[in-house]
């Protein structure tokens, strides 16, 4: 495909893409509405959900725009060093997964702020939720405005029209099918996400006829990377 063909915007199919997955994200949280029959069920889906289900879209829900916009900027920018910053993730999953969570899911309780209810008191319990509710509001705005703003560059649509759009259809799919929906939509973004980036790299190798041809040959270049100190010192 020529350069041309391949800044042409997008084509009637593309949209047609958009617009069938709209209507499977809404269509899988009009089913799940249906099994509602108690907050058990909404929160938690009944405690019955799959844990690979749940971890991919645990993964889908932590990547992000962010991840895929940005990161490749910052490593563009500052070098792979900034890929440092990701132990601490391996260093907290054992932590979380062996430690914290098997104590949740033994507790006959639909949040673990109730545990910290229980140990601490009613204003922790409130401190903590109230907490978690601005981090995630300035995460999600960041998140969903990164988006729009690439896929209004894309589309031509204006952001505001397009916060709109995806705003509304995300909230409807979840509010209708609680937990049971929010994973299995979790699960589809997961396949598109990982499975497109994947895509991308077997098309660049394919094109270019080489295995190694989507990694750079830096040799020589002065591309201003400053060294990554292991334990920085400076806040």
């Amino acid at each position: 495909m020529t350069a041309a063909g391949l800044h042409g915007g997008l084509t009637a199919l593309d949209y047609g893409v958009v617009a069938l997955y709209f209507v499977a994200v809404l269509l899988v949280g009009w089913h799940y509405s249906r099994r509602q029959t108690d907050p058990g069920e909404y929160f938690l889906g009944g405690r019955t959900q799959n844990w690979i289900a749940v971890g991919l879209s645990v993964m889908a829900t932590l990547v992000s725009t962010i991840t895929y916009l940005t990161t490749p900027g910052e490593i563009i920018k500052n070098g792979p060093g900034v890929l440092w910053g990701a132990l601490s993730i391996w260093m907290a999953y054992p932590i979380i997964g062996y430690l914290v969570i098997p104590r949740i899911m033994a507790a006959p309780i639909v949040s673990g702020y109730e545990l910290l209810e229980r140990q601490f008191g009613t204003g922790i319990r409130r401190a903590a939720a109230l907490l978690f509710v601005l981090t995630r509001l300035s995460w999600l705005g960041l998140v969903v405005f990164t988006c729009i703003v690439a896929l209004s560059a894309m589309t031509g649509v204006p952001v505001p029209l397009l916060l709109v759009v995806v705003g509304a259809v995300t909230t409807a799919y979840t509010t209708m099918g609680g937990f049971r929906a929010v994973v299995v939509t979790d699960v589809m973004q997961a396949l598109i996400l990982f499975g497109g980036t994947l895509a991308v790299i077997f098309y660049v190798m394919w094109q270019s006829g080489s295995v190694t041809a989507w990694w750079p040959d830096l040799r020589g270049l002065d591309l201003g990377w400053k060294p990554t100190p292991v334990f920085p010192t400076s806040l």
